[in-house]
């Protein structure tokens, strides 16, 4: 409802309403661009262009490989032709760096130990429930 011209996931206004009237400082990913709300009506290449420009930091394309790599390939584009400000990229990374950071675990060493234990079956929330 921000933004009849555009769905929300491509509009500088609705994404100028997270940052700006709301303050969220937090990664703002897209909806599948697979989705026929953007595919039917827009190419990779617009969704790419117009997203970023929009303010979004992550694209979700959960379907077909070729979808990722032709968007890519445009915001390639789009940053060497200077169409998208070096400045913009590195805030962006940095709101995913830290998001990952913060949400992500490394790779941990594996338990070997726990193989063929009753617990090791068991889900983390069934663990914790019976623990606590």
């Amino acid at each position: 409802a921000s933004d009849e011209s555009v769905p929300a996931t491509l509009s500088p206004r609705a994404m100028g309403m997270l940052r700006d009237e709301l303050g969220f400082r937090g990664v703002i990913i897209s909806d599948d661009v697979e989705m026929k709300a953007l595919a039917d009506h827009y190419s990779c290449e617009e969704i790419a262009s117009r997203g970023v420009e929009a303010g979004l930091d992550v694209f979700l394309t959960c379907k077909e490989y070729g979808v990722t790599m032709e968007m890519y390939r445009e915001l390639v584009r789009r940053f060497e032709a200077d169409a998208i400000e070096h400045e913009q990229i590195q805030v962006q990374q940095r709101r995913v760096v830290e998001w990952r950071r913060r949400w992500t675990r490394g790779p941990e060493k594996p338990r070997l130990d726990m193989l063929g234990r009753f617990t090791h079956l068991l889900s983390e929330i069934e663990q914790a429930t019976l623990a606590g």
